[in-house]
């Protein structure tokens, strides 16, 4: 079907922006009474129609649940958190997302979950949903469909690379490293009771020209040294780890008024 049927004006979707929906079966049954309808030249083919109707509206949902089971496997048959039976037509919600993450990351990752963690907007990883349907609709239109709504949707960069840098500082703008431990029991795991390097305040970033110290006095290498425990010698695979950039993730959660948010975070995570 057109995509004009999903977003008759582009102001429904301006650029860099995301909209969330439900997938309704009245307006499935609409579209498929005026698929029905192209044929109908005289009141023979009414009555044919009027005849076979709920036939072939049956047969198309059967084929279509098949599908939709098939895609879900074993989770066809397990009900979602918060309902009483397995996933069903009434269930299916989507995502719209337009941007320019859409063509400038060509393997995003987008993650729906049926609940987060109490307390919290992240998700909780064991309640991750199957996706029917992820596809780009043009350069920077991307569909999502889900069989249920889930409670949390996130949106990662690509993760089948490595790449090294600054991340974002935990407020504001600029350039901040997250210290990794390089103990031999932990090594890798950030440290969460160690405040991150602000980069530009302490003069290793010169945000200008956008140069680095490394070694210098002052620099990056000395400058973790001294923040992390027992001041561990900084060697070079120590240094690529400290580096490791985490991929930039975007989390969309219901919030308690009913609005959804996204809140992006790029937070270490443990490096296998």
């Amino acid at each position: 079907m057109p995509f004009e049927t999903l977003a008759p004006a582009a102001s429904l979707l301006p650029p860099e922006s995301v909209r969330f929906f439900y997938l309704d079966p009245n307006w499935q049954a609409a579209l498929l009474e005026g698929a029905l309808s192209i044929g109908i030249e005289s009141s023979r083919d009414q009555f044919y129609q009027d005849l076979m109707k709920d036939l072939i509206w049956n047969t198309t949902l059967e084929a279509v649940q098949q599908v939709r089971d098939n895609l879900l496997s074993a989770e066809a048959n397990r009900a979602p958190a918060g309902a009483k039976v397995p996933f069903d037509q009434l269930a299916l919600s989507g995502m719209l997302l337009r941007s320019a993450v859409v063509s400038g990351w060509p393997g995003l990752q987008v993650i729906g979950y049926a609940e987060t963690q109490a307390g919290s907007s992240e998700p909780n990883l064991d309640t991750r949903l199957g996706l029917l349907r992820l596809e780009r609709l043009s350069d920077d239109v991307l569909l999502c469909l889900w069989p249920t709504v889930p409670a949390v949707v996130t949106v990662d960069e690509p993760h089948e690379g490595i790449a090294f840098g600054f991340e974002d500082p935990p407020a504001g703008e600029g350039y901040a490293l997250y210290p990794r431990s390089l103990g031999a029991s932990d090594y890798g795991t950030p440290l969460a009771n160690v405040p991150p390097i602000d980069a530009v305040t302490s003069g290793i970033v010169d945000p200008q020209y956008r140069r680095v110290k490394i070694t210098a006095a002052g620099g990056l290498v000395p400058t973790l040294q001294a923040a992390l425990p027992n001041r561990p010698a900084v060697n070079v695979r120590d240094f690529a780890v400290e580096m490791i950039k985490v991929p930039e993730r975007a989390v969309f959660a219901a919030q308690p008024n009913g609005q959804s948010s996204g809140q992006p975070t790029d937070q270490p995570t443990s490096v296998a």
